[in-house]
């Protein structure tokens, strides 16, 4: 089971502010007994006045 999503999603905030959410998710099975798994989440926003891009979170995982 090999599979990667991606999801994006904008936002229209106060003030003429906007963001702009990026996230992934995805597993890969390399051998039955040999899992990856990996998530990512970003955001771009000029909330402050200039644009700005930050990961929020990233995570990988192995199962054996």
């Amino acid at each position: 089971m090999n599979f990667q999503d991606i999801r994006y999603r904008y936002f229209d905030l106060k003030d003429g502010a906007e963001a702009n959410s990026f996230e992934t998710e995805g597993a890969y099975m390399f051998h039955p007994r040999l899992k990856f798994t990996n998530e990512l989440r970003g955001i771009n926003t000029n909330r402050s006045g200039k644009w700005e891009t930050d990961p929020q979170e990233l995570k990988l995982k192995e199962y054996y």
